[in-house]
C-alpha cells in the first residue's frame, strides 16, 4: 500500500500542478483547501519514500543473500533490468509519441519549457524537451540527470537514474566489505564502487543513504515481529513520525528534510512490513496499486501534460468544486491509462526474465 499510494501521491501533485493554480496565488484559503494543497503537495515527499522502500525490499534481501554466500550476481542484475526495462522502453515509446503529437503537430504550449515556473517538471526552462537520439540512449542507460537530461517531457524519469546506480551501488560495497568469494572478486567489487561513487553527482550519493538506510533495517524486521504489541506501537509511531518528517518537509524543503524523512521511514519499515492485514478489500486495493506504480510512475506526465496543455495550461483552474472534478477525474484516467500500460507490459515482468534467462542470460552455470 505504501509503494501504491507513493507512486498516487507523485501523480496527483503533477495533476494539481498542471490543473489548479500555485497555492500562492490564492488569496485566502480555508482549511479545506489549504490540507488539499498539502496532500497533493507530497510528490517529492512520495519519492523519498520510495528510496528507503526499494532499499528495504531490494538491498535488505540482496545484503543478506551477501553476507550468507547465496547471492548471484548473474541473477540479481538480470531481475534488476528486466524490471526496470520492461515498463520504461515502453514508457520512452509513449512519451516520445505524446511529446512529438503536442510539440509538432498540435502546437501545444509549454513544450519550450515556459511553463517550469508552476510546474516545477515537465519541459526544462532553459532548453525545453529533448528528444534526441543521444538522450533516449542516455535514459535507457539511466544516464540522465548525470550526462544526460530526462527524455521529452518525462521530468519523473529522474528518479530511475537513483534507483538503478543504487542498485549497482550498494550491493557492490557489500561485497567488497562482506562478501563470501576470494579477494579478486571482494577487490573488483570494491574497484566497481568507487568508480560508481566517483561518476556519480553528489546529491545522488547523499540521497543513496536513504536507500542504504532501509537495506540496513531489514535484520530489524525479526525483532519487530518477535512481539505484535511491540510491533503496533513501532508502527503506530512510526506513522506519526512520518508524519511529521513531511511537514517538516513542506515547510523547509532540502536535502536535510530529505535524508530525515528517509531515515524515519527506514526505521518504521520493519514494523509496517510485519503488521497483520487490515481484511481483504484492503488487500485487493493494495495489492492492485502496488502492482502498476511503477507503470503509473513512469508513463503518466508526457499523456497528462499534453493533455492539460490542449485543454487548460497555461490558464489554470480554482481549487473549487469544479476544480475538485478535474482533478479526481485526471486521476482516474491517469491510473487507467497505468493499468492498461501494466496489463501489456509489466505484468509480463516475470516471463520475459525467464525467457531472457533461458537463452541469453546462463546464470546457473
Amino acid at each position: 500500500m505504501l509503494r501504491g499510494l507513493a507512486a498516487l501521491l507523485v501523480c496527483v501533485g503533477h495533476i494539481r500542478g498542471m490543473i489548479w493554480v500555485d497555492y500562492g496565488a490564492l488569496a485566502a484559503p480555508d482549511a479545506v483547501t489549504k490540507i488539499l494543497y498539502f496532500l497533493t503537495g507530497l510528490g517529492h515527499q512520495a519519492v523519498v519514500l520510495f528510496f528507503a522502500l526499494s532499499g528495504f525490499l531490494v538491498g535488505g534481501s540482496a545484503f543478506q543473500r551477501i553476507r550468507s554466500g547465496q547471492f548471484n550476481g548473474g541473477d540479481y542484475l538480470l531481475r534488476r533490468l528486466t524490471r526496470l526495462w520492461t515498463v520504461l522502453l515502453p514508457a520512452l515509446a509513449l512519451g516520445a509519441l505524446w511529446d512529438w503529437l503536442g510539440r509538432d503537430i498540435l502546437a501545444a504550449p509549454g513544450y519550450d519549457g515556459s511553463l517550469w515556473p508552476i510546474l516545477s517538471s515537465g519541459p526544462d526552462a532553459t532548453r525545453g524537451i529533448d528528444l534526441s537520439l543521444s538522450t533516449l540512449l542516455g535514459n535507457i542507460l539511466f544516464l540522465q540527470t548525470i550526462f544526460v537530461p530526462t527524455f521529452g517531457s518525462n521530468g519523473p524519469l529522474w528518479s530511475l537514474a537513483n534507483e538503478f546506480f543504487y542498485y549497482l551501488l550498494f550491493p557492490a560495497m557489500a561485497l567488497a566489505a562482506f562478501g563470501r568469494t576470494g579477494w579478486p572478486m571482494r577487490l573488483a567489487a570494491g574497484l566497481f564502487a568507487i568508480i560508481v561513487a566517483v561518476i556519480l553527482p553528489q546529491v545522488m550519493l547523499l540521497l543513496g543513504l536513504i536507500w542504504l538506510a532501509g537495506a540496513l533495517v531489514w535484520p530489524l524486521g525479526n525483532f519487530a515481529a518477535a512481539n505484535a504489541r511491540r510491533c503496533a506501537i513501532w508502527a503506530a509511531g512510526g506513522l506519526v513520525l512520518l508524519i511529521a518528517g513531511m511537514v517538516w518537509g513542506r515547510s523547509h524543503p532540502g536535502l536535510g528534510a530529505d535524508l530525515l524523512l528517509g531515515g524515519i521511514t527506514a526505521l518504521w519499515l520493519p514494523a509496517l512490513a510485519r503488521l497483520r492485514g487490515f481484511g481483504r478489500f484492503y488487500a485487493k486495493l493494495s495489492k492492485a496499486l502496488s502492482e502498476i506504480s511503477y507503470t503509473l510512475y513512469v508513463v503518466h506526465f508526457p499523456i497528462l501534460f499534453l493533455l492539460a496543455s490542449l485543454l487548460f495550461l497555461p490558464r489554470q483552474m480554482a481549487p473549487d468544486a469544479m476544480g475538485l472534478v478535474w482533478l479526481v477525474g485526471a486521476t482516474i484516467f491517469a491510473l487507467f491509462y497505468a493499468a492498461c500500460i501494466w496489463r501489456m507490459f509489466e505484468r509480463n515482468t516475470d516471463a520475459i526474465r525467464r525467457w531472457l534467462q533461458a537463452r541469453f542470460w546462463p546464470i546457473n552455470h
